[in-house]
């Protein structure tokens, strides 16, 4: 069951939402949706929940729906705090602004939900049903079971508790902008103000009264103040965010077999290493990409490396390996680095120059324990209290130890031979005032950095590996704020090389998973945690014949429309998808406005009459998700480079039917019920079994049925297509 969330756009005829239906021109509008799967729809302040049931394909593309609950209570910011639901920015955001040319976002579930519940209109008036929001004193109040949004004060600066319903990428600039109150943005600063006027824990906000959206738009997205923002630059509640709110930390890429996830593994990478957005990326030339990505995989900015059975800490991290010289009669053992380490040190050597401060540190605590008398002990009295330390921009950091710290601090006041701005009593102060001693008394210096340039670590089949033997110890810090420069950032000891070892907060780790080879919910609960997982499905768009002959046009853009080889590859993908002279007669005027940059304007559906190939993928993914899940569909790729029949049928024969055979372990009844009576056939008896009549069952025996699927050299002229006829139900 897939849950959608959809927007009657604007332009659209109001009646459709009175009506229940959808209606455009494009299917890119559906965004995946199909019969059987609900969505909640909103039209200005209406919220019904639909049911798809009946698709129409005449000229426009109409989705027909049954409404299961009208009249749905409260606002979006209900919605959205719908405990099942997972937060995420599209969520978040789209429910309130209009969705170009698309009207049906997938929501992922956070638990499942029954349909009896998700029908049942009592449902939508529980507050059981809906996220609180909830401040706690500190993070050990915290509750990891919780289903509200957590935030928790540390120190005096609040921070959220990663909860799992939350995907990875959604907070990952939460800030607490309590201190912009003020900079013109009034509806920011009320949900600002009630986070400053908290005086008991915990402190609990009903999305009526301080919703998930709000929390978003004040702590989740950078402030921008109203007199600093250049003319013309976005000033909406959910301004343009960079690559860095897309792309977290770690990831994992998961989906079918031939959805595309290794491919797209590419363009992540550059879009971090290159600070651009994904879909800046996609419209560039592939050949230029793997050109740019070749070149920083030799620059080691990038590395790429599969995991299996056989993968060891010794290979990932460190081992004790042999090693012989050249010259050498013997072979020795050394202590060598394996992959992770390796570009975890390369990223270092670029974002972090070595200088004294932890020798500078050390002296001063000397100092606090020897207790000259110095002036400055005065306000260092609680320096014991605090960790001190460097970010990884340089900047002097204290991380309060306890609870009381910051206010004994205060009390104790800065002294002012060591003040910067004044005798005033504020935290930045007193943190200059630290550093000034620090430089005078302990020569602590620090020196100019280089700008830390973005890595990439790529880990195909990320499942396939035994995560907790590759990784050991270090999967800890691969958290945000356990990295370099961070208030958590940890090191550890390392088993053979004895040095400590931290990861840099400059080091992306992209992952990619075969859902098929293994599901999400076996893989290693401590990976599951530490990754956002971004779903890559089955996309039957890019196999509609429109987008297949934009491909074609793509990969010959540099040669002229009457050459040989371009005219031939045209010819034959026209005989294929039943190209009219419509096609013909517009294709350079189309060309022409894409070259121009007026977009792409996709050819009519009606300029097609021959095969098509998403509607072959769309049958096949809807049959095997009945007879399995979704995780065994069959993705897109494998249909890409198909254009004649005599493709599709080695495609059968290479890659579909050998995968449905390992699905479904060699039941070929099942497989006829995926491919038809065009592929898989029934084989006649040859003969009657043994005579054994002591065992019982014989008779029921010789009336099984044997299938076999049809041999590929066995096909007659014309046989193929109408086996592929069978297959859609078309004859």
């Amino acid at each position: 069951m897939k849950i959608f969330f959809g927007k009657i756009a604007s332009k659209f005829d109001p009646k459709q939402f009175q009506q229940g239906y959808y209606d455009t021109d494009s299917e890119s509008w559906f965004n995946g949706i199909d019969v059987g799967d609900y969505a909640f729809v909103i039209s200005g302040p209406n919220i019904e929940l639909w049911q798809a049931k009946k698709w129409t394909r005449n000229g426009a593309i109409r989705l027909d729906f049954e409404k299961k609950v009208t009249g749905i209570g409260g606002r979006t910011a209900g919605l959205i705090a719908f405990k099942y639901f997972k937060l995420f920015p599209t969520l978040l955001s789209a429910t309130t602004k209009s969705l170009r040319n698309i009207a049906f976002v997938p929501i992922p579930l956070s638990k499942p939900i029954s349909e009896i519940e998700l029908v049942d209109p009592k449902t939508y008036q529980n507050a059981d049903y809906f996220r609180r929001i909830i401040v706690h004193e500190s993070r050990y109040e915290c509750d990891a079971a919780s289903e509200d949004l957590q935030l928790y004060l540390a120190g005096n600066k609040l921070q959220i508790f990663p909860a799992s319903f939350i995907e990875g990428e959604t907070f990952t600039q939460f800030r607490d902008n309590r201190d912009q109150i003020g900079g013109g943005r009034p509806k920011k600063d009320k949900t600002l103000r009630a986070f400053s006027n908290i005086t008991s824990f915990p402190c609990v906000f009903s999305f009526d009264t301080v919703n998930l959206r709000d929390v978003y738009e004040a702590f989740g997205v950078p402030y921008e103040k109203a007199e600093e923002a250049e003319e013309g630059t976005e000033t909406s509640d959910f301004p343009k965010t960079s690559f860095k709110m897309e792309i977290p930390l770690n990831q994992i890429l998961y989906g079918p077999p031939g959805t595309g996830k290794t491919f797209h593994t590419i363009n992540h990478a550059l879009a971090i290493i290159e600070n651009k957005t994904l879909e800046a990326i996609g419209k560039e030339k592939r050949e230029d990409l793997l050109a740019r990505f070749n070149n920083y995989h030799k620059e080691k900015q990038v590395e790429f490396t599969t995991f299996h059975q056989s993968m060891s800490y010794e290979d990932f991290v460190e081992g004790i390996k042999p090693v012989k010289a050249e010259d050498a009669e013997f072979v020795r053992y050394e202590v060598l680095p394996g992959i992770f380490k390796s570009i975890c040190e390369k990223a270092k050597a670029k974002s972090i120059v070595s200088n004294n401060f932890d020798n500078a540190y050390a002296s001063l605590l000397q100092e606090i324990k020897d207790n000259k008398g110095s002036l400055v002990l005065e306000s260092l009295v609680y320096a014991k209290e605090f960790t001190i330390y460097e970010n990884s921009k340089g900047n002097l950091k204290f991380h309060a130890n306890t609870e009381k710290a910051y206010e004994g601090v205060l009390l104790k006041g800065v002294i002012k031979e060591y003040l910067i701005s004044g005798n005033a009593l504020d935290w930045p102060s007193y943190t200059k005032a630290v550093a000034e001693h620090m430089r005078k008394k302990h020569k602590y210096s620090q020196t100019e950095k280089e700008e830390a340039k973005p890595h990439v670590l790529i880990i195909d089949e990320i499942n396939r590996g035994n995560i907790s033997q590759i990784f050991g110890e270090l999967i800890t810090l691969l958290e945000t704020d356990k990295r370099i420069g961070n208030e958590e950032a940890l090191k550890v000891t390392l088993p053979y090389s004895k040095i400590p070892f931290s990861v840099p907060s400059n080091l992306y780790l992209i992952g990619t998973m075969n859902t098929a080879d293994r599901s999400i919910e076996a893989l290693d609960t401590a990976l599951r945690r530490r990754f956002s997982f971004v779903e890559m499905p089955p996309n039957e768009d890019l196999l509609t014949p429109s987008e297949m002959f934009w491909r074609l046009m793509k990969r010959y853009e540099t040669v002229p429309w009457n050459d040989k080889v371009y005219r031939e590859k045209e010819r034959k993908l026209f005989d294929f998808l039943g190209a009219t002279d419509k096609v013909e007669a517009i294709k350079v005027s189309y060309w022409k406005k894409f070259e121009g940059g007026n977009g792409e304007t996709s050819f009519s559906i009606e300029h097609f009459s021959g095969f098509r190939l998403d509607k072959l993928l769309r049958t096949i993914n809807l049959r095997i998700e009945k007879l399995l899940d979704k995780d065994h569909l069959i993705g897109h790729s494998y249909f890409l480079n198909v254009s004649s029949i005599e493709d599709l049928q080695n495609t059968f024969y290479r890659n579909i039917i050998p995968l449905l055979q390992e699905y479904f372990f060699g039941d070929y009844g099942k497989i006829g019920l995926v491919l038809g009576a065009g592929f898989v056939e029934v084989v006649k008896s040859e003969g009657d079994f043994a005579d054994f009549s002591a065992y019982e069952d014989t008779a029921e025996l010789n009336e099984r049925r044997i299938y076999r699927i049809k041999k590929e050299g066995e096909w007659r002229e014309g046989e193929f297509e109408i086996a592929l006829k069978l297959l859609l139900k078309t004859i």
